[in-house]
């Protein structure tokens, strides 16, 4: 391997399982997908990365829940930025939370807040943990899906990145020299 990173982490994998968990519990897509890359190279056994990844989701989700369900108005600055950002989700949140939820995990910073809003708007948790299993085993499956897949295609495809490189270098000098025969002409006009 060529990083140190990943040297320790193959050496001593409960240390890779821990940076995933904890890595989920504060963000998602980008950890989700390295570890199921990782996992494909071979450097994390599969049923322990799916447990793992899992887990660590889930609870970082039922975190931010509790979160918003126990700060819910004591903290002025935090609910008001919360409020701003998920104000209009709020007849989703309630009325169709399996989909308001699945959505934000493929959306960019708005996870954590629909999470914390739905548990400010005091959404029963037995709602809440249905929809956010069904919508995590989806996250998973698509976004741990691609990661895990990317290392296939990427062994099927790395004799042609030779080829694209010679491509993109001849498109490249193909357009300087049309660029450059276009601005002396332009030149020469005026």
């Amino acid at each position: 391997m060529h990083s140190l990173i990943l040297y320790y982490i193959a050496l001593w994998k409960p240390l890779g399982y821990a940076v995933v968990f904890i890595g989920l519990f504060i963000e998602g897509d980008i950890v989700l997908f390295i570890a199921a890359f990782l996992t494909s190279q071979g450097v994390f056994d599969l049923g322990d990365m799916i447990i793992v990844a899992f887990s660590g989701t889930l609870l970082g989700d039922i975190f931010w829940y509790f979160l918003g369900y126990y700060i819910n108005g004591r903290f002025a600055r935090v609910s008001k930025w919360i409020d701003k950002i998920t104000k209009p989700f709020d007849e989703h949140i309630l009325s169709r939370s399996f989909h308001t939820i699945l959505i934000s995990k493929f959306t960019f910073s708005l996870n954590r807040a629909i999470l914390f809003r739905a548990g400010s708007l005091k959404v029963p948790l037995r709602n809440f943990l249905k929809a956010d299993l069904a919508a995590i085993c989806l996250w998973m499956i698509a976004v741990g899906g691609f990661g895990y897949f990317t290392n296939i295609s990427l062994a099927l495809v790395r004799h042609y990145f030779r080829a694209a490189e010679f491509a993109l270098l001849l498109g490249l000098a193909i357009f300087l020299i049309v660029f450059h025969m276009v601005s002396r002409r332009s030149k020469k006009a005026l």
